[in-house]
C-alpha cells in the first residue's frame, strides 16, 4: 500500500517448457506511482482496483482541462471589460489603504494632471457628471429659456442637462461621414430666428473622433455664441497640436470612457478663463451664491453636497486611469487600424473616417452597415454576431425623436440623417483587455456573418 493506493508486489520470472516462450512479468509492468499519488496510463499495466482506476480518470481529465487552457481557445469577445485587474486593484489598495494617502487629498493632484493633459489653466472636480454639465452651461451664461445648439446624435444626459437648466435643445443634424455636427445644417441653425438666437452650442467628441469639432467651434465663434466641448475619458482627442477642449470656452469631462462598464466616476470642469474659474470656485464652494440657484432651481437645476464631493473610489480609479492612459491608447488604435483593414474591403461595410492630422481615441468603433448591399436587418447582424460570441452595442438613439422633445421643438424630423446613421450602427468591441487573438475572432465573426448574408441570409443564425 502506497498512498492510500494498492500495488500488486512484482511477480517472478516462470519458466515454462522448452516448446513454449517464457511468459515474464517484470516491475516495468507495475503502474508507476506519481508523487501525488495517482497512477499513470501504462497499457501494459496489470489490473488495478476500483479507486486506482478513478484516481487515474481524474488525472487524465485534469491534464486534459489543462492542456484546454494552455492553447487559449476564444469563445467569446466582451464589449467592455467585465473585471478589474489585478495590477490595478493592488493599486487601489495602495491607494485607499491604511497608510495610504486620504483620497480627499488627491483631489489637487487629480485636478492638475487633468489640466495639464488638456491644456487648461483651471480644473476643478464634480461628483456628479450632469452637475457637471449644468455648471459648464451656466458658466458661458445660459439661461433658463436660451437655446442649446447641439447634435441629436449624442448621449442623452447631455440632453438633461440642458433640460434641467430650463433651455432649450436646438438639435442639429450630423455628417455621416464623421457622426459629427454638420457645417452646413449648423449654418442653417444660426441663420434661422425663429424661436430666438443660440446662445451657446455643445460639442461631443463622439466615441473619442476630433473630426469637425474645430470646424463647428468656428461657426459658432461666428455668430457670437459660447461653445463648451464635451469628453468622455481622460485622454483627450487632438485635432493637430490641440487637446480637445482648447477650441471652447468650457471643457466637461467624464472620467469614464463611453461604452465603458457603468462604475462610479467622477467629472471635470476645466476653462482658461480666469473670471469664469473664480465664479467656477464660488459655485463649487457655496451653492447658494450668486444667480445660480435663483435662476435654475425651479427647474430641478440645484447643486447636491454629495455631487460637489466626488466619491473617494472613482477618485482613485481616475488616479489609476491617468496612469495606464498612455498604454492603452496605443492599444486601441491597433485595434482600430486591424478593424479597418479588415472591412475596407467589403461595400457592404462602411468603416469610420479619421484624418491623418488628428488622434482618435477610439473609445467607440461605430461600424456602417450599408442596408442596399446587405439583405439583412441590424438586428439579425447583431444576432449572427452574438450566436458567434461578439458582443456589440448601438450607439446613439438620436434625440430628437424622443416624443416630449418633439414637441419643445415643434419639428417632426429635424435631423434625418441621424435617423438613418443611428439604423444602421453597430459598435464593436474596442478596449485595451483585448489582444491580437480577440481582434481576430471579431472580424472573423464579422466577415462570416457578411459572407453568410450575401449569399444565402435564411442560415445567418447558424454559426
Amino acid at each position: 500500500m502506497a498512498h492510500g493506493l494498492p500495488i500488486r508486489p512484482p511477480r517472478q520470472p516462470v519458466h515454462c517448457s522448452a516448446s513454449a516462450r517464457p511468459h515474464i512479468v517484470t516491475p516495468a509492468a507495475v503502474p508507476a506511482i506519481r508523487p501525488d499519488g495517482l497512477t499513470m496510463t501504462n497499457p501494459h499495466a496489470i489490473p488495478r482496483s476500483a479507486p486506482a482506476r478513478a484516481a487515474e480518470s481524474l488525472y487524465q481529465r485534469h491534464r486534459r482541462f489543462r492542456s484546454a487552457r494552455s492553447r487559449k481557445r476564444i469563445d467569446r469577445v466582451v464589449f467592455a471589460p467585465e473585471r478589474i485587474r489585478q495590477a490595478e486593484l493592488d493599486r487601489i489598495a495602495q491607494l485607499v489603504g491604511p497608510d495610504a494617502t486620504n483620497p480627499d487629498e488627491l483631489r489637487p493632484l487629480l485636478e492638475m494632471l487633468v489640466a495639464a493633459r488638456f491644456s487648461q489653466k483651471h480644473v476643478r472636480t464634480v461628483g456628479d457628471w450632469i452637475t457637471a454639465l449644468q455648471i459648464g452651461l451656466a458658466l458661458v451664461g445660459v439661461r433658463p429659456g436660451h437655446r442649446v445648439a447641439m447634435s441629436s446624435y449624442t448621449d442623452f444626459s447631455h440632453v438633461v442637462a440642458v433640460w434641467r437648466l430650463g433651455a432649450i435643445p436646438c438639435f442639429v443634424d450630423i455628417d455621416d461621414a464623421n457622426l459629427q455636427v454638420d457645417p452646413q445644417a449648423l449654418r442653417l441653425r444660426f441663420r434661422t430666428r425663429d424661436g430666438g438666437p443660440i446662445h451657446c452650442l455643445l460639442l461631443h467628441h463622439l466615441g473619442g473622433s476630433p473630426a469637425g469639432v474645430a470646424a463647428a467651434a468656428a461657426i459658432a465663434r461666428e455668430h457670437e455664441a459660447a461653445v463648451v466641448e464635451v469628453v468622455w475619458g481622460t485622454m483627450p482627442p487632438r485635432y493637430g497640436n490641440r487637446p480637445a477642449g482648447s477650441v471652447g470656452d468650457v471643457v466637461c469631462i467624464n472620467s469614464r470612457p463611453e461604452g465603458s462598464p457603468n462604475r462610479r466616476s467622477i467629472a471635470f470642469v476645466g476653462t482658461d478663463d480666469d473670471r469664469l474659474a473664480e465664479r467656477l470656485a464660488e459655485w463649487l464652494a457655496d451653492p447658494a451664491s450668486d444667480d445660480w440657484p435663483t435662476a435654475a432651481r425651479q427647474f430641478g437645476a440645484s447643486f447636491d453636497p454629495d455631487t460637489r464631493r466626488p466619491d473617494p473610489l472613482a477618485v482613485t480609479r481616475t488616479v489609476i486611469q491617468l496612469e495606464n492612459d498612455d498604454a492603452r491608447l496605443p492599444r486601441r488604435q491597433e485595434i482600430a487600424a486591424t478593424y479597418n483593414a479588415a472591412f475596407s474591403g467589403f461595400p457592404e461595410l462602411g468603416v469610420p473616417r479619421e484624418q491623418a492630422s488628428d488622434v482618435h481615441t477610439w473609445n467607440l468603433y461605430p461600424l456602417q452597415l450599408n442596408c442596399n448591399r446587405l439583405p439583412v436587418s441590424r438586428k439579425a447582424f447583431r444576432a449572427a454576431l452574438e450566436a458567434r460570441g461578439v458582443e456589440t452595442r448601438t450607439h446613439y438613439l438620436p434625440a430628437h425623436t424622443h416624443p416630449a422633445l418633439r414637441i419643445v421643438t415643434g419639428e417632426d424630423d429635424p435631423c434625418p440623417v441621424a435617423r438613418r446613421t443611428f439604423a444602421r450602427e453597430v459598435s464593436l468591441p474596442i478596449h485595451d483587455q483585448m489582444t491580437d487573438e480577440h481582434a481576430a475572432f471579431v472580424v472573423q465573426a464579422v466577415v462570416d456573418v457578411v459572407c453568410r448574408a450575401s449569399l444565402r441570409p435564411e442560415t445567418l443564425d447558424v454559426p
